[in-house]
């Protein structure tokens, strides 16, 4: 037999259950949305915009850490970080990345895209190079180990030396 109390402890439970937040689903979707607008928009321009991404992804990776969307999500909010000139942002994406997730598909990803941040954006040589080998030594066979072992070949060297030795090595190709 069913009482007003067992009716009403099935009510607040529904209540809180209903409470707990957006479904996973329902987070993708958001997310989803935002970034059909960011193809639309120019973040760089629209803080708000990017700023919303972050905060949607951040809080998807926080509530759902074991799903292999966090990883992705990282690395997305990663660029977009960079994107925006939050360098040290994005740093820490990846590292997150490659602390929490180190065997997922985007591991390798996020080690060579903190190398090119090092590289490119905080003329970091040191640091960069020490993450570009690191990423020829763990993944060996991953597709983007050549542009590692290129981008380690002229780390620190003038543009224009790099420049010249790239048209001398497309003449002597012909």
């Amino acid at each position: 037999m069913i009482t007003k109390g067992k009716i009403l402890i099935i009510g607040i439970a529904a209540v809180i259950i209903a409470g707990c937040g957006p479904s996973k689903n329902k987070s993708n979707k958001k997310i989803m949305l935002l970034e059909e607008k960011m193809k639309k928009s120019d973040i760089r321009k629209d803080k708000q915009l990017a700023n919303d991404y972050i905060v949607a992804c951040e809080d998807y990776c926080r509530r759902f850490p074991d799903d292999s969307l966090s990883p992705r999500y990282l690395f997305k909010l990663a660029v977009v970080s960079v994107t925006i000139g939050n360098i040290q942002g994005g740093i820490e994406f990846l590292d997150q990345i490659c602390k929490k997730y180190p065997d997922s598909p985007k591991a390798p990803d996020a080690l060579l895209q903190k190398a090119i941040i090092y590289d490119l954006h905080l003329n970091n040589i040191k640091t960069a190079g020490a993450l570009y080998r690191e990423f020829i030594e763990k993944y060996p066979n991953d597709i983007n180990v050549g542009v590692a072992k290129d981008a380690l070949s002229v780390l620190g060297k003038d543009p224009e030396e790099v420049l010249r030795s790239f048209k001398k090595d497309s003449n002597s190709v012909k």
